[in-house]
């Protein structure tokens, strides 16, 4: 299983430098584009078989609990990622044998 947070890479360009001192060239990917790493990661992992569960999607339906600038959650963004984690693991994890 692996859990998709927002990363700063999408929601924010305050740590370009960082990525593109590791070799990113991130001048093709505005904002709004970035998301597509994740959509393509997540792709791939479920085409393998690896159960997946991003969460960015979810809280930016949330009033309030997705801020385009900043990664850190709020404690009702803390509570809904909980619950969709614990959500997740009882639907596709838990055996009901």
């Amino acid at each position: 299983m692996v859990i998709f947070l927002p990363e700063s890479l999408q929601v924010s360009t305050n740590y370009d430098y960082f990525f593109k001192e590791c070799g990113f060239n991130l001048e093709d990917f505005p904002l709004r584009e970035r998301r597509k790493i994740t959509n393509y990661i997540e792709t791939q992992l479920n085409k393998s078989g690896i159960k997946t569960l991003d969460t960015t999607s979810a809280l930016e339906k949330e009033n309030g609990m997705y801020i385009n600038s900043d990664v850190h959650l709020n404690k009702e963004g803390h509570k809904i990622v909980s619950k969709l984690i614990v959500d997740f693991i009882e639907s596709n994890l838990v055996s009901t044998r």
